[in-house]
């Protein structure tokens, strides 16, 4: 399993006019940790980056789900959600 900031991460939209978004990691007080990256680009990169620790988690729930309820006809589906998985290297 790859090693990385754990979530759920956020960004901080005080740069939006510039271009910029800083990738935080959030604390549970909604406080940030220290910066973990940051997006030269739209508004909707750094909401997608600052999504990928949930959507991570999600494709594995989902993943869990369809690999119980053991459908055949899921099999393209699952294959997809351990696919984009095995792009994060989790």
């Amino acid at each position: 399993m790859s090693q990385h900031t754990a979530g759920p991460w956020a960004y901080d939209e005080n740069l939006m006019a510039e271009g910029t978004f800083d990738i935080y990691g959030l604390r549970e007080d909604g406080e940030y940790d220290p910066k973990i990256g940051e997006v030269y680009s739209c508004g909707a990169d750094a909401r997608l980056i600052a999504a990928a620790p949930e959507l991570l988690e999600a494709l594995r729930i989902a993943d869990r789900a369809l690999d119980v309820a053991g459908y055949q006809d899921v099999q393209p589906v699952r294959a997809a959600i351990l696919a984009a998985i095995a792009k994060v290297g989790a």
